[in-house]
């Protein structure tokens, strides 16, 4: 009984660590970073957009990026669903990758959307 109750509560001990934020090591082939407040949202169950990361510009604009797959890593660690969709305010670090990238939107089929490195997410 001891031993089953000393092997509980090392796994206890063990399981109690801090997480550490998940961030990308910037590309130094890239641009500069870039720090916004935004959205990542994934409305895909319901417009038929997949991931897409949304900078407001000013009062009425917004820009959309698409996400490359070196951020996904980051993204599945931040990202949370509920009831087939997913939005998240944060502060994000990013780069422009400088190419196009195709987000399936809708009926409409795929929409090329510029491409981002996301590098930090800070939920806000």
């Amino acid at each position: 009984m001891k031993k089953h109750l000393a092997l509980f509560l090392i796994a206890g001990l063990l399981s109690c660590h801090k997480d550490e934020p998940v961030t990308i090591n910037p590309d130094p082939a890239l641009g500069s970073v870039v720090e916004a407040t935004g959205r990542l949202s994934n409305y895909a169950a319901i417009d038929g957009c997949g991931i897409l990361l949304t900078i407001q510009k000013d009062s009425v604009t917004f820009n959309e990026y698409a996400i490359s797959e070196k951020s996904d890593s980051l993204v599945k660690h931040y990202l949370v669903y509920e009831r087939g969709y997913a939005d998240l305010k944060a502060t994000f670090q990013f780069q422009h990758t400088n190419r196009k990238k195709d987000v399936q939107c809708g009926w409409a089929g795929f929409k090329p959307f510029d491409e981002v490195l996301l590098l930090s997410i800070k939920p806000i």
